[in-house]
């Protein structure tokens, strides 16, 4: 009996091979999208895991706003679990090249932590070298011994580094997401790339001997499947018990510095203090300098005084002098002529002893000479005189001349020591107003928090779960689809094969067989295509859908080479639903029929007579003709074969609608983005540490070119206790500042929003992730770490692959605590003749056009053309099969017609017509479900920020019915040659 069975298996088998084939082929359809799919992100997460064990990710990492210590990295090596910790630095550049700059991110090499992989050259080792990763260097064309220029604040000990290497990190693995390698301060405050340097390529003073961030590797977690949920949750508790330990030592960090800082400002006010009370000893020594320069001045003058009265005096004794000598000399004239007179010498000694002997008549002239030389003893003891004033009067002038020369040193002196007071009260007063700046700074100083980091937060390590959810999700939207048209056509193909074998069935039951051996043969002959289906589906998920999809998503990744991947719990889990979907048909068709009675069975599937349709009394029918109205019933009256045909062209249109709607969503989206929510062309992107942005401003006024100045930086955002997430913050006075170059459009209603002066818009992709209606309350991130709430006052429309926030200068002064930093322009028009002025300007960074955020959706054409080719498969299976088996029943019928006279032509249209019908109902319903489809496909790859147009598309409608109506029309031509070989000579035969 169990080979007579086997036997009639294997004739059931061969007898429906179409139709037995067709629902294999759709079944194994269904599973190889699928298991291909899943087992794809399967696939890309193995290679990441196996990446992240090879090259030592790190485990968490720990940042503070105060830094991290030697002694913190010696305390997180005691945690835990802990195996290894380094500390490193990470900081913001800009990369030079040309006249622009490119903000990129640089990170010192550590030793066993985050190693990375060269692709090209040797690691760094001198402070002068790099190390920059290889999607900057396929985008800016630099190579292994190229220089580059890196400018920054200090933070680096140079700014000219030889390239050495071209790596990737584990830290970083993603290449086609948008702002994922860290914030920075000026321009759009987004890094771009990233460049290792050697630790010794850091300025440590610039960090006050600490570090950026801590990197930690913990045995905690080995051997756990990075991403699984066991890892999730473990992560999660290892962080929770870690969380005590780190506040302390943020808290410990926090009394050190306050420590320090209170000793340091002790210090600068003693010093100052000091300085202060040396300016007044110095200021006391002047004075008194002064003082003794003021009497030595006096003294000086009244020396000068009496000189003055000296040479005046000495002056009026020589006038004396000289009238003395003179009358003196006339006198000596006159005793002279006298004594010649009497004969006597002139020699006055000799004539006086000559004139003594003349007794009283020589007294005249004895007088006269005794008084000439009392004269002459007086000029002579004046001229002694004279002589002695003279030499006093010389000594005195000296003494003056010696004191103006002490006094013009004094002076001189006097002036020093003013200057160098001067000086020390300007020396000061800058120490003072330093000192109340380290006031302030010290007043700010807080207790920041240790920031611990795991996995999902470092870097861009949560891009890679991101795309793998995206396929995931593909895999499921497409398989329901598959999965839908695999239900329908079994159970339509099933219940067709037993309600052709009914008679077959009544003849088993008189011949003996039990309900449950015939009920046992069809679920065999099901469970046989359900296994002819799994097999096939599994290798065509292999070999097809697999090797696609690592094929469009493994080129996102910088993990090495992805290998193919087979899941085990996938491929039984679409097996196992696969058999359950064949059984339950297997049941419901045949469960009811074998327990008939074998006589009523042995009839045959007897017609029901005189049931009529509701619309034979329409006038629009009855005026149809016997011919048409036959085509009509036909249809109405083969409900299996009207909802397999259905369905298998609604399958197939409604995937190449989703197909084509997802590339022109993507093709379309920034076209939408500037059509509805912006209108510039260009954003010239200033550095206004560096540059005047009113420079630029007033360039751009001379060109007459239009523009709005705003700020729009790289902010770190969150829900209260979520994830931190990446969006740009553009601040701008007030909507009217945004020159018409921006429209802020609400999503619910359509309408313009105003910029809010109490919260902040939230563009519609980061309210969808994070579940944010107006009211709800956000985290924003400032560059030291703290947190900041804001307020969602709107939600609102944008198509650029970053989350926006938009809010005034005002609110956000109020809730950042730091005035907006304006310093991009948005321009309109042409800048070919602007570009040369701006970019040699100082603080010039870029002028880009929006080409940037252009996507092609070009990953996918080898979807569509697996698409299409599956629906071409489908379209022929369903179609072939359901004609070919419609021609085999209705072949005397078909014959009839021809004997009675109907053309081939006719005979042929009295099938292919209804086909037609049904194909186009097919069409019309499967665009239909294929817009639905299309906007849940769209949602599903919309990773991370990205958002795609969602509404739906006509041009991917027509795209689709026409592939499909072309596959239809060759299916028909083929199936309907069959009727060319009908006998007329013996209907019966048919």
């Amino acid at each position: 009996m169990k080979k007579t069975g086997g036997k009639h298996l294997l004739r059931s088998i061969r007898k429906g091979g179409v139709s037995f084939l067709a629902v294999a082929v759709i079944a194994a359809v269904c599973i190889a999208n699928y298991h291909g799919f899943q087992s794809a992100a399967d696939a890309i997460l193995r290679r990441a895991d196996q990446y992240f064990a090879d090259n030592n990710l790190e485990t968490l990492e720990v940042a503070c706003a105060n830094g991290i210590t030697a002694e913190d990295l010696t305390a997180i090596a005691s945690w835990d679990g802990v195996t290894t910790v380094e500390g490193g630095y990470t900081d913001s550049v800009l990369l030079r090249r040309g006249e622009a700059g490119i903000l990129v991110q640089a990170r010192s090499l550590t030793n066993t932590i985050n190693r990375p992989t060269v692709v090209e050259g040797v690691l760094p080792d001198a402070a002068d070298e790099a190390a920059i990763e290889g999607y900057l260097a396929e985008q800016e064309g630099i190579k292994v011994g190229d220089s580059i220029t890196l400018e920054q604040d200090g933070c680096l000990a140079g700014d000219t580094f030889t390239v050495t290497a071209i790596i990737n990190i584990p830290v970083y693995n993603c290449v086609s997401l948008f702002d994922v390698r860290g914030a920075g301060q000026v321009g759009l405050g987004a890094n771009e790339y990233y460049v290792c340097l050697p630790e010794a390529a850091f300025n440590s003073g610039y960090y006050s001997d600490c570090y950026t961030a801590a990197y930690v590797d913990s045995d905690v977690l080995d051997g756990v499947f990075y991403f699984s949920d066991a890892y999730e949750t473990g992560e999660a508790d290892y962080l929770a018990h870690l969380e005590p330990l780190a506040q302390e030592r943020a808290q410990l960090r926090y009394d050190q510095l306050k420590s320090e800082v209170d000793g340091e400002l002790s210090d600068a006010q003693r010093e100052i203090d000091d300085a202060l009370t040396e300016i007044a000893e110095k200021q006391q020594e002047l004075d008194d300098a002064k003082a003794e320069l003021a009497e030595s001045e006096a003294r000086l003058n009244d020396a000068k005084a009496e000189l003055e009265q000296g040479e005046a005096d000495y002056a009026s004794a020589r006038s004396r002098y000289a009238e003395q000598e003179s009358t003196l000399t006339q006198a000596r004239t006159q005793l002279n002529s006298q004594l010649v007179a009497m004969g006597l010498s002139t020699d006055l000694g000799q004539a006086l002893e000559i004139l003594s002997a003349y007794g009283e008549a020589g007294a005249p002239l004895v007088a006269a000479i005794r008084e000439y030389q009392a004269g002459q003893a007086q000029l002579s003891a004046a001229a002694s005189q004279l002589s002695a004033a003279q030499r006093q009067l010389d000594s005195v002038r000296a003494e003056i001349a010696g004191g103006e020369e002490e006094l013009a040193g004094a002076r001189a002196e006097i002036a020093d020591a003013e200057q160098q007071l001067t000086d020390a009260r300007t020396e000061v007063a800058d120490a003072q107003a330093e000192l109340a700046d380290a006031r302030e700074e010290a007043e700010e100083l807080q207790a920041e928090d240790w920031l611990l980091s795991g996995r999902e937060n470092v870097g861009d390590i949560r891009g890679i779960t991101t795309i793998t959810d995206t396929i995931r999700g593909l895999s499921v939207v497409i398989t329901l689809l598959f999965l839908l048209v695999a239900v329908v056509i079994s159970f339509a193909a099933i219940t067709r094969v037993i309600r052709e074998q009914r008679v077959l069935i009544g003849a088993q039951k008189a011949l003996g067989f039990t309900p449950r051996e015939i009920l046992r043969h069809y679920t065999l002959y099901n469970l046989s295509s359900a296994v002819l289906g799994i097999l096939l589906g599994w290798v065509l998920a292999v070999v097809i859908v697999e090797n696609m999809a690592l094929y469009i998503f493994a080129p996102k990744f910088c993990i090495g080479e992805v290998p193919l991947a087979f899941t085990w719990s996938t491929a039984l889990l679409s097996a196992a639903l696969c058999v359950a979907v064949f059984l339950a048909a297997t049941f419901l068709t045949c469960s009811r029929l074998v327990k008939e009675p074998a006589i009523d069975l042995l009839r045959g599937d007897a017609p029901t007579r005189g049931k009529r349709f509701f619309f034979e009394q329409w006038g629009f029918y009855q005026k149809l003709n016997l011919y048409s109205r036959t085509m009509v019933k036909n249809i109405l009256s083969d409900k299996g074969r009207m909802a397999t045909t259905l369905v298998g062209v609604m399958g197939c249109t409604a995937l190449l609608v989703g197909c084509f709607s997802m590339k022109l969503g993507i093709q379309n989206a920034l076209g939408a983005h500037f059509e509805r929510c912006a209108s510039y062309d260009y954003r010239l992107v200033v550095n206004s540490e560096t540059g005047d942005p009113a420079d630029f401003a007033q360039v751009l006024d001379d060109e007459g070119t239009t523009y709005a100045l705003i700020q729009d930086q790289l902010k770190n955002f969150r829900t209260e206790g979520g994830r931190w997430e990446t969006a740009h913050l553009v601040s701008v006075p007030d909507t009217q500042a945004l020159n018409g170059l921006m429209t802020l459009t609400d999503i619910s209603t359509g309408e313009a929003l105003q910029v809010p002066g109490d919260g902040v818009l939230v563009s519609r992709r980061a309210a969808e992730m994070l579940n944010l209606s107006v009211g709800s309350t956000i985290e924003l991130m400032d560059a030291k770490g703290r947190s900041h709430e804001a307020v969602v006052s709107g939600i609102m429309e944008h198509y650029l692959p970053y989350h926006m926030l938009v809010t005034s200068d005002a609110y956000y002064e109020q809730i950042m605590g730091e005035s907006a930093d304006h310093s991009v322009f948005l321009l309109q028009g042409d800048v070919s003749a602007l570009a040369p002025k701006v970019e040699g300007m100082d603080g010039f960074l870029s002028l880009r056009d929006n080409s940037q955020y252009e996507r092609s959706g070009g990953e996918l054409d080898m979807v569509i053309a697996v698409c299409t080719s599956l629906s071409a498969v489908m379209s022929v299976l369903v179609l072939l099969n359901q004609i070919s088996m419609y021609i085999s029943r209705k072949a005397r019928e078909l014959a009839v017609m021809r004997v009675n006279g109907y053309t081939m032509g006719q005979t042929k249209a009295y099938v292919y017509k209804d086909n037609v019908v049904l194909i186009l109902l097919g069409l019309l319903v499967g665009c239909l479900f294929g817009v639905a489809m299309a906007y849940v496909d769209v949602r599903v790859i919309e990773a991370g920020a990205e958002h795609y147009v969602r509404s739906p598309n006509l041009i991917a409608c027509a795209l689709a019915c026409v592939i499909m109506a072309v596959f239809a029309v060759a299916v028909n031509l083929v199936a309907l040659r069959k009727i060319n070989r009908l006998s007329l000579t013996n209907v019966s035969a048919n």
